[in-house]
């Protein structure tokens, strides 16, 4: 470890649409400590490390089939020389000049201080519901923000909501004390490895820091699937760490399904676009929100306990849920308490 160094870390597959932007910001940061940039590829086939090869990175490369969000995150740590680790995503475009000097100055203020991660920024093109999620998420805000559990009682006190609000880190945008990393490291985990970090650090007497003054701009299209995916895991996390669960049962289901698409075709409607394309989103909001809630509910179920479902369809769903939960390869976790 070199005292003073700080270590770049971006993980890349099929991204050479974004990822020379994203060097060439990061290239262009005016910052007072030296840095460097290491990459780890998972399986890119298209012109990602044709570009690579031409900005001065290292770079190591894994199997497609050994990529985990946390296993791989930490494979590259231990490649790092740093003092501080920075982690941000290929496709996230730092904004400002001085993204990294804000990202890491309170490692150097505060040796309490264990993480910090930055404001993320929709791109123009983003679809209007992601675009209304990242905008009403703690990651948009402006600002700067200390947490600490000062007193562990107290934080068992706080609802789940506000655990998970207190706990809340995202590794696109994002930064760790390199030391602390060899006692808390990665969690080998394939989906959250960034929330489950920061819950970990938070109980342990260390401060994550929020800094709106280090944005990037970042946002992706993606498709159903995806969502489906996302809202899964995301439902199984926030279930298993804090015990919030959006869709508890089927009325909860049906609920959501019926104002959800009533809300996104508000959100739809309020978007300055034109109208051929509220239509298409119109459209799509509905399918979205199946997504989102069908996705969810199997997340959470796959959390429970079996005696806690419908009792004529335990059986059904605790397949289904676990069986989606092996394709999704979700990482097992301990319910909260």
């Amino acid at each position: 470890m070199q005292p003073g160094l700080i270590s770049i870390l971006i993980l890349t597959k099929n991204d050479g649409k974004y990822i020379e932007v994203c060097l060439r910001q990061i290239l262009s940061q005016k910052i007072s400590y030296p840095f460097e940039i290491v990459v780890v590829d998972s399986g890119s086939t298209d012109n990602t490390l044709s570009i690579l090869h031409n900005f001065p990175v290292r770079i190591y490369q894994i199997p497609p089939r050994e990529f985990r969000h946390g296993r791989t995150r930490q494979y590259g740590a231990d490649r790092c020389q740093g003092e501080i680790l920075v982690t941000i995503v290929s496709d996230a475009q730092p904004i400002s000049q001085f993204w990294l000097s804000h990202l890491v100055e309170d490692f150097f203020l505060d040796p309490q201080v264990a993480g910090v991660f930055g404001r993320q920024i929709p791109r123009e093109d983003c679809d209007p519901f992601r675009d209304y999620q990242l905008r009403h998420w703690i990651t948009f805000e402006e600002g700067k923000k200390v947490v600490s559990i000062q007193n562990p009682q107290d934080f068992d006190k706080l609802s789940p909501w506000e655990k998970l609000k207190r706990c809340t880190f995202d590794d696109v945008n994002s930064a760790r004390r390199m030391k602390l990393l060899e006692k808390y490291p990665f969690p080998d985990a394939s989906y959250g490895e960034d929330l489950i970090w920061a819950k970990t650090i938070l109980e342990n007497g260390y401060k994550i820091v929020y800094r709106g003054d280090a944005p990037v701009i970042h946002s992706h299209k993606s498709g159903l699937r995806y969502w489906f995916k996302r809202s899964y895991l995301d439902q199984r996390l926030v279930a298993g760490l804090f015990g919030i669960k959006l869709y508890p049962d089927f009325h909860s289901v049906f609920r959501s399904l019926l104002s959800g698409t009533v809300a996104y075709w508000k959100i739809a409607l309020n978007q300055n676009i034109k109208k051929r394309k509220n239509l298409k989103w119109l459209g799509y909001a509905p399918f979205l929100i199946i997504c989102l809630v069908v996705g969810g509910f199997l997340g959470i179920i796959s959390q429970e306990p079996e005696n806690t479902l419908p009792r004529q369809f335990r059986p059904l769903l605790k397949i289904i849920s676990l069986k989606i939960g092996e394709r999704f390869d979700a990482t097992p976790l301990k319910r909260s308490v």
